[in-house]
């Protein structure tokens, strides 16, 4: 599972293993943009689909070991924001959507 998430976007393994999140098994697909669709359905958030919200949702698909896998997150930051629901239109996307930053805490 950990190649699988950090090919997704590199590092997050290390902050998922910190927050002990839920892991689900989708049925299989037949298009990407189904999945999202679905994805999206079945994951709600609060308000306006996560608008004005510290909540939000990311689905597309991403590479790994040379195959597609499709992912969704449900994510939720610090502050109120305006991200809402995005959805991946490209694997490379993903990265340009959540980044892991490494913050150095004096012990």
């Amino acid at each position: 599972m950990a190649q699988f998430i950090d090919n997704l976007v590199p590092d997050l393994m290390a902050v998922l293993s910190s927050h002990q999140p839920l892991f689900r098994r989708w049925p299989e697909q037949l298009s990407i943009r189904g999945f999202v669709h679905s994805a999206f359905n079945n994951l709600p958030l609060p308000g306006d689909r996560g608008r004005g919200t510290p909540w939000c949702s990311v689905a597309g698909k991403f590479d790994s070991g040379g195959q597609q896998y499709l992912a969704a997150l449900v994510c939720r930051a610090e502050k109120s924001n305006a991200l809402g629901q995005i959805e991946i239109k490209h694997p490379g996307q993903w990265v340009d959507v959540l980044r892991v930053r490494r913050v150095h805490r004096e012990s």
